[in-house]
């Protein structure tokens, strides 16, 4: 049970790692409201769980994560009935504020999710130049899909991203042109990732879905947007339970683990779920 401790009240009580604790100590002193224990329970499982503990496979993504600086907002709300951007802006692998939600109003934060619009975007302020070209990838857990064509996130020129129509999942990851994969259920959890210079696929819910080979381009030097693409102007209409950026490459085992912590967490983060 190393870098892990047990807290709480005498009626509840956590084990939780060192990782899991700061990230509901800087949450809590972003909204100065304390995280409900259903929150924290899912927060701490999570975690857990990204380390490889209760998954399938076993996993580390959580040291991959960490040593490719990515990005992980689990969107994790107060409580059960209270959400807001301090909240959400808190980053899983940094435990720490990264980020700004642009034109969003307080009702389009709720604790299942942010629901976009027309002129709204959440920026990272992280800059795309800063990840490597041919070892990157973005995604995230939706749970109501898109109503038309549009940008979901990412960068362009050159291209890093991922787009939706009423049919189908386009991606393109450092690249001009990209692969397409019909499915007309946009929701759930979508990762594209560029493998090495030539190969990128697309992962729903933690299976493989779609490969294309493209030769890769010099990535942008602009912040990475969720619910708009950085550089185009058409938005996201569905709404996000996390937002994914930067994990390295991984195998379809990993992404199995991803995948099933992820959909363990959006189940547990509130009570009943918000999971699809």
């Amino acid at each position: 049970m190393a870098n892990y401790i047990t807290y709480g009240s005498s009626f509840t009580s956590f084990i939780c790692s060192v990782e899991g604790l700061a990230f509901i100590a800087a949450h809590e002193a972003a909204t100065g409201l304390t995280m409900g224990d259903v929150q924290k329970t899912a927060i701490c499982g999570f975690i857990d769980r990204l380390k490889g503990n209760n998954t399938t496979n076993g996993s580390d993504i959580w040291t991959k994560a960490v040593s490719s600086n990515a990005l992980i907002y689990p969107l994790c709300p107060i409580d059960d009935s209270t959400a807001n951007a301090n909240a959400y802006n808190i980053e899983l692998i940094s435990q720490a504020a990264l980020g700004n939600f642009i034109n969003f109003v307080p009702a389009d934060i709720t604790p299942n999710g942010v629901q976009g619009g027309t002129g709204k975007y959440f920026n990272t302020t992280v800059n795309h130049s800063l990840y490597p070209q041919n070892n990157n990838s973005i995604g995230g857990y939706i749970n109501i899909g898109n109503t038309g064509s549009e940008q979901i996130a990412g960068v362009t020129p050159p291209n890093f991203y991922l787009q939706a129509s009423t049919v189908s999942f386009i991606w393109r990851l450092n690249s001009s042109g990209g692969g397409t994969y019909i499915d007309a259920v946009r929701d759930g959890m979508f990762i594209a990732q560029r493998n090495n210079s030539n190969n990128t696929n697309l992962y729903k819910n933690g299976v493989l879905v779609s490969s294309i080979s493209l030769a890769s381009s010099t990535p942008a030097s602009k912040s990475v947007f969720f619910h708009r693409v950085s550089g185009l102007n058409t938005y996201f209409s569905g709404r996000f339970a996390m937002y994914i950026y930067g994990m390295p490459s991984m195998t379809p085992n990993e992404q199995a683990d991803f995948y099933e912590a992820v959909q363990w967490y959006q189940t547990n983060v509130i009570t009943g779920g918000r999971n699809v």
